[in-house]
């Protein structure tokens, strides 16, 4: 799984003006790592807004100005090529803004769509949808804060009860979800278990196969916690087919490395060389060297666990490279450390 890095507050940030978005006008753009498109909204007070975000590539992060300025939300979704929906009920009449910017401080560039699907009065049912968006935000909030993460918890049980009453099972799914990675922080993985066990049963009801996807990828790394890699590899293999019936090519070959992992922890070189040797041909079918070379770079930890320094130092140097070319210096940085840790004579092994 991707852990998501919040962009550096030392970040340059290039700022475009893309224009105003229309109802039913869909814009497609490219977006680069520093660039942040600013895309304008008319609402009179009290007018329920809802814009569409497409994300193919990059994953990126939408922030509601006011006309004053002040934020109104920020929203974002997991990695991938997923639709994001930003939904605000205007306060003061004027012009709102949503800047689009990417998530991550080292990305390739990649590309979105957006369009204004609605503006209108707010309905009852409308106002109910952000009051339950302003308790997931809240409970995003505390969950991020050690001192307060268990009281996300509650929160995250009161944006689940607003999603229900307002008919969006798909909210309440994602609620769910967060509300099992606030008891992963927590370390409490058996309660972690049973959220994400009900959240795979969600999303497979709403036929979303890559959000059930990754709520099978999660049990797994629950199971490699508990050191049971036999449980850990079923899950991915249950995964598997769910990302390929989605499309999603790169959560594909990370699956497939998952499970070459975990062949590696079992001591099972020819399994494992086989399953990393399938993740790194779907790689390279996306023509996206950053995922060639995080595959790479698993494929090196594969390595060291297995004792075979050798292997670990072709693939760390070939993941360097690929860095390299995806303009990633601080991922090519960590490889050339690995490469350099590797090379002190007391980790000179022969492999197995």
């Amino acid at each position: 799984m991707t852990l998501r890095v919040l962009i550096p507050t030392l970040l340059l940030l290039v700022p475009i003006a893309e224009g105003q978005l229309l109802t039913g006008a869909r814009v497609d753009r490219p977006l680069t790592v520093g660039e942040v498109h600013h895309w304008e909204v008319d609402a009179a007070a009290g007018d329920f807004v809802q814009v569409v975000a497409v994300q193919r590539g990059v994953d990126v992060v939408a922030t509601v100005l006011d006309p004053a300025g002040q934020a109104v939300g920020t929203f974002d979704t997991p990695n991938g090529d997923l639709e994001q929906e930003i939904r605000f009920i205007a306060g003061p009449p004027g012009r709102y803004r949503v800047e689009i910017r990417a998530a991550m401080p080292e990305a390739e560039p990649g590309r979105y769509s957006i369009r204004l699907a609605a503006r209108r009065p707010a309905t009852a049912t409308d106002r109910r949808v952000a009051a339950a968006i302003s308790a997931q935000v809240d409970a995003n909030r505390l969950r991020m804060s050690p001192d307060a993460r268990r009281a996300s918890l509650e929160r995250y049980r009161d944006a689940m009860a607003l999603w229900r009453e307002a008919g969006e099972r798909a909210g309440e799914a994602n609620a769910l979800r967060a509300m099992g990675f606030a008891y992963i922080r927590l370390k409490e993985d058996d309660e972690a278990y049973k959220v994400f066990s009900q959240t795979r049963g969600l999303w497979r009801e709403l036929g979303d196969v890559r959000a059930e996807a990754f709520a099978l990828l999660v049990l797994g790394t629950i199971h490699t916690r508990r050191e049971e890699p036999l449980d850990t590899r079923a899950k991915a293999l249950e995964a598997l087919p769910l990302f390929r019936r989605a499309g999603d090519r790169w959560q594909e070959a990370f699956t497939l490395g998952e499970i070459g992992d975990t062949y590696a922890r079992m001591k099972n070189r020819a399994q494992a060389d086989r399953w990393f040797d399938r993740a790194l041909a779907v790689a390279r079918k996306t023509r996206k060297p950053s995922l060639q070379a995080a595959i790479l770079g698993n494929r090196a930890r594969a390595c060291e666990v297995l004792g075979d320094t050798a292997g670990a130092l072709d693939a760390y140097t070939r993941s360097a490279d690929l860095w390299d070319a995806a303009r990633m210096p601080k991922h090519a940085a960590e490889a050339r450390a690995q490469i350099a840790k590797l090379q002190t004579p007391r980790f000179n092994t022969v492999p197995h």
